[in-house]
Parts: structure tokens; sequence; C-alpha cells
């Protein structure tokens, strides 16, 4: 459910964190800005640069990082990202994710942010929580439902009502 008084969710992903000066062949330089999108560094000119990378998908390298970061398992994320052990491998082989996968490492990524400031930077009970069954969700753990866009929303609503004290 969309609350209005909540930002818009890409302007909620994204934030600026520095500029990053290119020059192509001698010509002018090119400002783009490095976006960090729930700590998964981007570098492009806009959000729509941003977007090019997605459809062209992430490097895998991205996803390592995500998985050192969070401290997620591997099954755990590849579950989630849809991701078999083989098609994993030949990600691994080639350097970089499909965008489908890319789109659902950021919503992981985003999901998973929101719940660690759920739980106040305490990372452990995020983790926990995340994968333990939960009775607002009929009995179904919020990693199980992020394998969709409208079960991300869905505990994406629950982290706002558990963050606004609404009894769920």
């Amino acid at each position: 459910m969309f609350h209005a008084k909540w930002p818009n969710k890409m302007s909620m992903m994204a934030t600026k964190r520095a500029n990053v000066v290119a020059v192509r062949n001698g010509s002018r330089p090119e400002v783009r800005k490095t976006v960090t999108v729930d700590g998964l560094a981007l570098i492009g000119k806009n959000s729509l640069g941003i977007l090019k990378i997605l459809k062209k998908g992430l490097s895998f390298g991205a996803l390592t990082d995500f998985q050192k970061k969070s401290g997620l398992p591997w099954p755990v994320i590849c579950q989630v990202l849809r991701l078999p052990r083989r098609t994993l491998a030949r990600r691994k082989a080639s350097g970089r994710l499909a965008s489908q996968e890319s789109e659902r490492l950021i919503r992981l990524a985003d999901l998973y942010k929101q719940s660690v400031n759920l739980f106040e930077g305490n990372i452990s009970g995020a983790i926990n929580w995340l994968q333990s069954p939960n009775k607002a969700l009929g009995q179904v753990s919020p990693l199980t439902l992020m394998e969709s866009e409208l079960g991300a929303r869905a505990v994406e609503d629950l982290i706002g009502r558990l963050e606004y004290g609404v009894y769920s």
C-alpha cells in the first residue's frame, strides 16, 4: 500500500555520494555522479543512467559486496534472486548479472537496509526477523515474500507499520 507521506521509492533508494569527472577521447569533461543504492555504488549521470545500468545488469562484484556487507547466507540470497547454483556460477564467470536479477538485488538490498533501520542497526536481529515466519505476513518469512515485487511491497508496508507503531 502506498503512503502519500512517504517519498517515492527511487528517492529513498538513491542518494548522491560524490562526483566523478570522466574525460572521453580528449573531449570536454563529463560529470558523473556516484550514486549509492542501498550499499551498492553505481555510477551514472542521473537516475535514468542508473536505470540503464540495471538494464545492462550489475556486476557480479556488486552481488558479492552485498553478501559480505549483509552477512546473509548465499543460499538465501540466491533464493530471493531466483538464481540457481549453476546460473550463479555462469554469472560469476561472465562477471555480470541479468537485468531481472539486478533489479531483485536492488530490491533485496533496499528491504535489508530498511529492516536493519527498523532494528536500529542490530544486523543479527534484522537477519533473524527476515528469515523467521511472520504472523502479519501469513506465517511466511519476509525473505520468502521478497522473491516477488508484490511480496516485497507487503514487507515494505509491514516495516512502515512497525516503524510507526501500528499494530500488525
